[in-house]
């Protein structure tokens, strides 16, 4: 069993590691100068090098010293629980937590719900201070692309099993699901196609870099373009109120001279049903996501299968555990 000492001295240089002092590769001070700068003997220090070193979180080498390690390889053994964080005022994230809860419950894997701001500084914290506890498995909805992927990066290296959720593609540090958003796209252009609508408008949302809201935009555009459809693209505050979408509303329709009424395809449930109430009746709204509020308000919602992609996110969590060192990153994409 490890001592206090030695226990104190792991958390000082996995704390050096996450808050960026020790870089992946650095050099941490030699056993000598830790146990002068921890006040702790030479045994509690080579102690907690060795399980640092157990751990693949630090590699000792006689020619070239003791390094933090630059592997992304995680930690192994079968997961007891896995944390899922994310924030709570998003209905699609409510029912990601849900279909998580129920697909580790299947596997009798417990949910550890980590609830923070949405902001990424708030994410970034809940993350440092979930590994500091002792909780290693983690999915991931992050909140934009401001939030610090190295930090993630340091995470792993010091044995965090990761998966990142929908909008944000993590790179070689963790793995990544989510919906198939060309696929997406395609199905609802193809229903506006079938509905009768020769043009489209676009409402995208401004104010929150995410890598699926630009997906999703992106195939819209390059869709559009191959099939010659005319189209037009408006946006509203991701975070929009009544006032914000009517006010973007009303100033895309008046500037029209066509009387031609558009397939308005929004980038998700969260926009349509903000801009519903403000468009033109004979225009047919479209959107992804699958809510019921939006079905309930007429918009045709593509629906997410969030059941598939939280047995998906789990499954990648235990396949990380089983197999740590000979881990890579993947990427797994749904369709309705």
């Amino acid at each position: 069993m490890k001592s206090n000492v030695t226990s104190r001295i792991r958390d000082r240089i996995v704390s050096g590691i996450l808050s960026g002092r020790y870089m992946p590769g650095d050099k941490i001070p030699p056993e000598r100068e830790m146990s002068q700068i921890a006040k702790a003997s030479r045994v509690s220090v080579r102690a907690a090098y060795e399980a640092l070193s157990k751990d693949g979180i630090i590699s000792r080498d006689h020619g070239s010293g003791t390094r933090v390690a630059s592997a992304f390889i995680g930690h192994g053994g079968s997961p007891e629980h896995i944390a899922v964080l994310t924030t709570l005022r998003d209905p699609f994230a409510r029912d990601f937590i849900e279909a998580v809860q129920n697909a580790c419950n299947r596997k009798d894997i417990l949910t550890i719900l980590a609830v923070t701001e949405e902001n990424t500084k708030s994410q970034e914290a809940m993350s440092v201070r979930m590994l500091m506890k002792g909780v290693k498995n983690m999915i991931v909805w992050g909140f934009d692309k401001s939030l610090d992927i190295r930090l993630f990066e340091r995470l792993r290296i010091c044995g965090a099993n990761l998966v990142f959720f929908d909008r944000i593609k993590p790179g070689p540090c963790a793995d990544f699901v989510a919906l198939d958003n060309k696929h997406a796209i395609k199905s609802l252009l193809s229903d506006a196609a079938s509905s009768g609508f020769s043009n489209l408008a676009y409402v995208d949302s401004s104010g929150l870099d995410v890598d699926s809201n630009l997906e999703r935009r992106d195939a819209f555009e390059k869709e559009c373009a191959l099939k010659n459809i005319p189209f037009k693209v408006f946006s509203i505050p991701w975070n929009c109120g009544s006032s914000d979408a009517k006010q973007a509303c009303h100033k895309f329709f008046a500037s029209r001279t066509s009387g031609l009424s558009p397939a308005v395809v929004c980038v998700n449930d969260v926009v349509a049903v903000a801009v519903k109430p403000h468009i033109p009746e004979k225009c047919g709204v479209f959107s992804i996501d699958g809510s019921q509020r939006a079905i309930a308000l007429g918009i045709r919602s593509y629906a997410q299968p969030v059941d598939k992609m939280a047995e998906a996110s789990v499954a990648s969590i235990i396949r990380q555990c089983s197999n740590p060192s000979k881990w890579k990153a993947g990427e797994s994409r749904f369709a309705s």
